[in-house]
């Protein structure tokens, strides 16, 4: 019987489950392993000390660790129907005349091409790949941070980056993330990528949107790029485990679904 497991094997098969799932009720660890919920939520403890999983409300989700990216091409093409979903739906948060900071990746790629439909929007971004693509017309403007340029993601980074960050004003800032965890925040694996990104937000008056596949909840990279209490949105997929909303709520996120797959 489950129930006759020694704590250390419980924990492991505990562990086993939450990774198959991503996600586990303390209730049905409960169930499963025939122990109280009082020993469930010791052996979660426990697992969360070990940095293996995340405490979440009435059960844990598993951590993943995030060592190093992929190539800006090859994040484009993964999940691209989603990121077109995700890009659509979180520049609809934008109104007409906003100044906007947007970062770089594959997901804000397209919450800039959204952005561009909106009248007279100001959109100021390090993301290079974007730039080089979009037809602002000429209701719209878009300015390009200077700086280091970072061949694998299409951005721009570095001091230049941050001199002329630190002169600007904006009412919104749309942000990609590579982790997105209840426990860490938003994350980076580019320490000068989290740099950038922290200083937008800093110079940013209105709200901060976080754009990101359901993918990355969960995940936790390197580089702190803000806590989850600096954000006000988070545009994702369908695939978004509902059972995270609270936890997300707390932290006083507002959640929005842009669709799946």
């Amino acid at each position: 019987m489950s129930g006759s497991l020694i704590p250390a094997g419980r924990r492991s098969g505990m562990l086993s489950q939450i990774k198959e799932k991503g996600f586990a009720a303390v209730e049905d660890l409960a169930e499963k392993f025939d122990v109280s919920v009082i020993t469930i939520r010791r052996d979660l403890d426990q697992l969360e000390s070990d940095g293996l999983i995340e405490r979440t409300h009435g059960g844990a989700i598993y951590t993943r660790h995030i060592a190093s990216e992929s190539p800006y091409k090859v994040k484009n093409i993964r999940n691209h129907k989603l990121k077109t979903a995700i890009g659509r739906r979180a520049a609809k948060i934008a109104d007409a005349g906003d100044t906007v900071f947007v970062n770089s990746g594959s997901t804000t790629f397209q919450i800039i091409m959204a952005l561009l439909n909106l009248p007279d929007i100001r959109i100021i971004t390090n993301n290079i790949t974007a730039v080089l693509e979009a037809d602002p017309g000429p209701d719209n403007q878009l300015l390009l941070i200077g700086g280091q340029y970072r061949f694998n993601s299409g951005c721009t980074i570095g001091s230049f980056a941050a001199e002329m960050i630190r002169g600007l004003n904006v009412s919104k800032t749309f942000i990609g993330a590579d982790g997105i965890s209840l426990k860490s925040g938003i994350t980076s694996p580019i320490a000068e990528e989290a740099a950038v990104t922290r200083m937008m937000i800093e110079r940013t008056a209105g709200a901060v949107i976080v754009a990101a596949d359901s993918s990355k909840v969960g995940s936790v990279s390197t580089f702190s790029t803000a806590s989850l209490e600096q954000a006000d949105y988070l545009v994702t997929d369908n695939n978004f485990d509902e059972s995270f909303r609270p936890d997300f709520e707390e932290a006083g996120i507002k959640i929005i679904k842009a669709g799946g797959m």
